[in-house]
């Protein structure tokens, strides 16, 4: 018998001022909407297939941010050893080395357009506060890595050589330059909220033909740029039940990749 500990997140922050702050640690890499929201503020039990596919998951490293324009405007950028798992070591021997020397740069932006309370709507998918005004959040974000080696990657999807429509198979990123946009917005107003995110993945794999060879090119054959999208929008609604206003909510969800 034993047991397993581990940090999951760890950080500190140093706060000079709202518009600029500075965290050191492990945390959630400032990408998605979806992803910088805990599970527990969904309307779903489950993340969105798309976030499978573009979450980039923790990182260790440093996060430059801040909280400008009377708080309407949220500023990040982070920069980590790695995307996806930050459980890559940095102390190893030359033969057990599990990061390259890429460091992989994260930013967003998310602007707080309409809310008497801005940044209220990560608080929760659904419109808990029933929200008297409208209120609206429109972000963007960018992720870079030119990933070299490092031991846990992101995951790649790629189709399989097969005749069978739909068929894919997953890859690490090593041997890829990945870049990543994505654009999102949430609204909420009279216990009706609407989430929508999508994101586009470019590849270009630069070991393709070259040894250390890339997995996906070798799994491919595929040596020129390449990319793929997704998104979803999730809908919900608090029905007006005399009584039990704020007690049954309607939700739906639709996307794909």
């Amino acid at each position: 018998d034993g047991c397993d500990v581990r940090d999951r997140y760890a950080y500190v922050n140093y706060r000079f001022s709202d518009p600029f702050q500075v965290q050191l640690g492990i945390f959630k890499l400032a990408a998605t909407r979806s992803q910088m929201m805990s599970s527990g503020k969904f309307q779903f039990v489950d993340r969105t297939m798309t976030d499978a596919v573009f979450s980039l998951g923790t990182g260790l490293g440093v996060r430059f941010w801040g909280r400008a324009l009377d708080k309407r405007l949220d500023w990040y950028v982070d920069v980590v050893n790695s995307l996806y798992d930050f459980r890559n070591r940095v102390i190893t021997t030359d033969d057990a080395r599990e990061l390259d020397n890429n460091p992989a740069v994260v930013g967003r932006l998310m602007w707080h357009a309409l809310g008497d309370d801005p940044g209220d709507l990560m608080k929760s998918e659904s419109d808990i506060s029933f929200h008297e005004a409208p209120a609206l959040d429109l972000g963007v974000h960018y992720a870079f890595n030119d990933d070299a080696g490092d031991a846990r990657t992101l995951r790649i999807p790629f189709r399989r050589s097969s005749t069978l429509p739909g068929a894919y198979l997953q890859t690490n990123s090593n041997g890829l330059q990945v870049n990543q946009v994505g654009v999102d917005a949430a609204f909420q107003w009279h216990g009706f909220s609407t989430t929508v995110e999508y994101m586009w993945r470019f590849l270009d794999p630069r070991r393709a033909g070259r040894v250390p060879f890339a997995p996906y090119w070798q799994l491919t054959g595929d040596g020129s740029d390449s990319s793929y999208h997704g998104g979803y929008a999730q809908f919900g609604y608090f029905l007006p039940i005399p009584g039990h206003e704020d007690k049954v909510e309607l939700v739906g969800r639709v996307g794909g990749v």
